[in-house]
């Protein structure tokens, strides 16, 4: 009897201990869980360098009554191109073909019904050439058109090595960043801690294309040399950082 008494006794104790301990989960699986104080703030620089190189779209665009002519035509032009290019170019520059077509011109149709007829034959080339001496893209461009080039399709610059300059505009956007987050911590009563998150982006910022349009060949005549200004690039870096906060 007395034995029986005792196993009931345990019985309570556990179960009893059990009911307390269930009751002390939640409340400490909700101070584990509960972050600490933290502060998200962003930061953005920028840095400025000096363009040192240039990338044109050169195009040759010749019309005959058969595609055999145009693209002969078109390839004895072309080739006349490349070779003023290099010529002015020297070493400095570097040539790839980007494209080449060849299309069908069709008569223009004046009557309802008509049936499209085949006029002529349109072949265009198209090259790109990297120039890493930005004081003779106007030479270049000089040299094309008196070649036969009768389309420039577009011009850019852009730095060869941004990476300084994405690194200083790095270091300005966690100056900026940092700043903040200690404006914020002091006026909130509070301590700055350590990061303990940090993201980090850039834009190079290349200078957008400046468009060229279709040149005529009586431009080739022309005695003033085409006078071209290399562009600045504008490199920016964006960071963002979470901080802890600590109390005082």
């Amino acid at each position: 009897m007395k034995s029986q008494t005792m196993t009931g006794v345990r019985a309570m104790v556990l179960a009893g201990a059990a009911t307390l301990f269930a009751g002390l989960a939640p409340a400490a699986a909700q101070m584990m869980s509960q972050p600490d104080p933290f502060i998200l703030v962003t930061g953005v620089g920028e840095a400025r360098i000096p363009t040192d190189r240039a990338r044109l779209d050169f195009m040759v665009e010749r019309q005959a009554p058969t595609a055999q002519t145009a693209s002969a035509q078109n390839a004895d032009m072309m080739d006349r191109v490349i070779k003023a290019l290099r010529a002015a170019g020297g070493t400095t520059v570097t040539i790839e073909t980007e494209g080449y077509s060849l299309s069908p011109v069709y008569r223009q149709i004046t009557k309802e019904n008509e049936i499209p007829v085949i006029e002529a034959y349109r072949v265009v080339n198209h090259v790109r050439v990297r120039a890493d001496d930005v004081t003779k893209v106007g030479a270049l461009i000089d040299a094309s058109v008196s070649a036969g080039s009768n389309r420039i399709a577009s011009l850019t610059f852009e730095a060869k090595d941004p990476e300084p300059a994405r690194l200083d505009a790095l270091r300005t956007a966690v100056a900026k960043a940092k700043s903040e987050a200690e404006t914020v911590a002091t006026a909130l009563g509070v301590v700055l801690g350590m990061p303990i998150d940090v993201q980090t982006s850039a834009d190079y910022g290349n200078p957008p294309p400046m468009p060229m349009y279709r040149m005529d060949a009586v431009m080739s005549q022309a005695a003033v040399a085409t006078p071209i200004e290399a562009s600045e690039q504008v490199v920016r870096a964006n960071v963002t950082i979470r901080y802890k906060l600590l109390p005082r």
